[in-house]
């Protein structure tokens, strides 16, 4: 349901059957390791119908189809530019890799080793050196049919392997400028800022971020580099309804404040309708739109040809409108981070509103479950808890396909690569199981069974859907007009 001020409720509705699927199966699922177990009903490949998954002589036929970008040779969709763009083809959006292809962007993120002494070790002890790592996982995860890696990997290394995937990196704008104000501290897989508000109304704010994408784009050898889909600019920011409140709480001499007192007094407002919901919803459109605009400008002046693509929305922002409409202004593609939610079907009118009011495709940038049979401690993270790495890649399989029935998403990022670190303390008592590897780099092979059946299959399933839905349609419309 929409609110007034264009905030999505939560429906209770109970959610209706794809049209494709026959029953689902069961998986029992619970949120954290101190709740019951919870049966819930996926649509998972052996439940779609009439959709024969190949075997391993045509997956190898069919990677052969793909070009050296990940995209799909069948046809192509645009001009070869060099360049990554979007482009919306049959009402279906589609990332457009630099030879013209369409691509579906099926990534993994987070693609690096551990960061402590145990973690460096086992790398030397397992491959001898971070060289033969980099080409051995650019090996191993483009055969899983993966074609992009995301922010948080070892691209220093990865990039030096003849067998590259194209990738996406991040620019932590506001984090990093939090930092230098000394007005930030690591929270739960985000950057927490004092008061809980953005530091983007500081005079030094757009100077920094030009300098520090100018920084990052160079050290990375990004700009000219056509694997670099684009940027991310920080990741889960609060942007929240209450920010204005927040503003205004801030000490009389921040910029913050000022700039928010200023906004209020400009538009009439009084600083007593800072609670009002219409005032709070019009100035967090504000918040959003100066943040952008500063992004998109630094990003585009060191890094021209790249995709920006958006800042990861988690938690409350990913139903806010208003929120869209500003990231649409200045964004190629709109990034958000979903954990809430067992199955995207769920919330259908979320995924149509963000496509609606930013008139951008999305991207799905974070989602995972935790296997209790790893005897991990699982208590780290957002991501459900299921039984068996079986039940994880079924969960995989479910979350994806309801993706890829949207013809406005153009694909996700499994988080992550390899499962937290042991050696480090916090993640010892507190670290899960979110990788495809363990940290010990062991395959989790019953969780990848089911993982590449979705990725090795990717782009016949993306056209069978498209292909099944405009039949349904057709079907729909036939029987409307012999109602007539």
């Amino acid at each position: 349901k929409m609110g007034v001020s264009g905030y999505i409720f939560p429906s209770c509705a109970p959610l209706p059957a794809p049209p494709l699927f026959s029953d689902p199966v069961k998986i029992y699922a619970k949120r954290r390791p101190k709740h019951f177990y919870r049966k819930k009903e996926s649509y998972v490949l052996q439940c779609l119908r009439n959709f024969d998954i190949m075997d391993k002589k045509e997956e190898k036929k069919d990677h052969s189809r793909r070009s050296i970008y990940g995209g799909s040779t069948v046809e192509k969709i645009a001009d070869a530019t060099g360049d990554w763009r979007v482009k919306k083809v049959k009402g279906r959006f589609w990332f457009v890799d630099p030879e013209g292809y369409p691509f579906y962007c099926m990534g993994l993120c987070s693609v690096r080793y551990g960061k402590s002494y145990g973690g460096r070790q086992r790398v030397q002890d397992m491959f001898g050196t971070l060289d033969h790592w980099g080409k051995k996982t650019n090996g191993l995860v483009s055969g899983l049919g993966v074609n992009c890696v995301g922010p948080w990997s070892a691209h220093d290394v990865l990039n030096k392997s003849d067998e590259r995937l194209p990738y996406m990196m991040m620019i932590p704008f506001a984090a990093r400028f939090g930092k230098e104000l000394n007005i930030t501290k690591w929270g739960g897989g985000h950057v927490n800022f004092d008061g809980d508000v953005l530091p983007i109304f500081y005079p030094d704010f757009p100077g920094f971020a030009e300098k520090l994408a100018q920084y990052m784009v160079s050290e990375c050898k990004s700009r000219d580099d056509r694997y670099c889909i684009g940027y991310f600019s920080d990741n889960e920011l609060p942007f929240k309804q209450s920010a204005l409140n927040k503003y205004i709480r801030l000490e009389d001499q921040n910029p913050g404040k000022i700039e928010a007192l200023r906004w209020m007094s400009e538009r009439g407002y009084t600083p007593d309708q800072a609670t009002e919901e219409k005032v709070q919803i019009e100035f967090l459109g504000h918040v959003a739109r100066t943040y952008f605009r500063i992004c998109q400008r630094a990003l585009k002046k060191a890094a021209p040809g790249k995709l920006y693509v958006g800042c990861r929305f988690h938690g409350q922002a990913k139903r806010h409108r208003v929120l869209f409409e500003a990231a649409g202004e200045f964004c190629d593609v709109i990034s958000i981070n979903w954990y809430d939610t067992w199955d995207p079907r769920e919330k259908r009118e979320w995924m149509h509103m963000w496509a609606e009011a930013s008139k951008r495709p999305f991207i799905i940038t974070e989602f995972y479950a935790k296997g209790e049979d790893t005897k991990m401690p699982n208590r780290q993270g957002a991501g459900w808890i299921v039984q068996t790495q079986r039940d994880r890649g079924l969960f995989f399989q479910n979350f994806v396909l309801a993706l890829m029935e949207q013809p406005k998403c153009v694909g996700f990022h499994w988080f992550k690569y390899m499962d937290d670190d042991p050696d480090i303390k916090k993640q010892k008592q507190y670290g899960s199981n979110k990788g495809i590897l363990d940290y010990n780099f062991n395959e989790y092979v019953d969780m990848i069974e089911e993982f590449k059946k979705i990725t090795l299959n990717g782009y016949r399933l993306v056209g069978f859907l498209d292909a099944s839905e405009q039949r349904r349609r057709c079907s729909m419309d036939h029987a409307q007009r012999s109602l007539l």
